[in-house]
């Protein structure tokens, strides 16, 4: 079925990822900024392996106290805080969840696996970018 070959293409991923050195770190499902311009610029502190992140409509609703509160629509976002939050210079990092989008016909959200490889790192430069290469081939 779908279900096994997509589990098994994860688990391949992930072996991957391990084998550089690289932790998965989970991130939040939500975003209680959703509107920031961290939250949907699409600006990334990592070189990465995927193809960088897209603009995508946060998905938003309030919740029980009234706020406005989104469900993440990348990995990198939530990522960003934690990396800004852990005071690191350096961490290789890899998560495989789910992301969600506005659903075009509207109702429940459209959601979608993603993964996604990061080496943050102060004075990485090109050294983060050529590891990232170095993954996907």
């Amino acid at each position: 079925s779908d279900y096994k070959v997509l589990e098994h293409i994860s688990e391949i991923m992930v072996s991957v990822f391990k084998r550089h050195g690289a932790i998965r770190i989970r991130t939040h499902w939500f975003d209680r900024n959703p509107t920031s311009p961290l939250a949907s610029s699409g600006t990334t502190l990592t070189a990465s392996a995927s193809s960088g992140v897209m603009n995508h409509d946060p998905c938003l609703f309030l919740d029980s106290s009234g706020e406005l509160v989104g469900l993440r629509s990348d990995l990198v976002s939530p990522f960003v805080d934690v990396l800004v939050q852990s005071k690191t210079n350096f961490l290789k990092r890899y998560d495989v969840s789910r992301v969600f989008r506005k659903n075009a016909l509207g109702g429940l959200p459209r959601e979608m696996l993603t993964a996604r490889f990061d080496i943050a790192h102060v004075n990485g430069g090109l050294f983060c970018a050529a590891e990232c290469i170095k993954v996907v081939s």
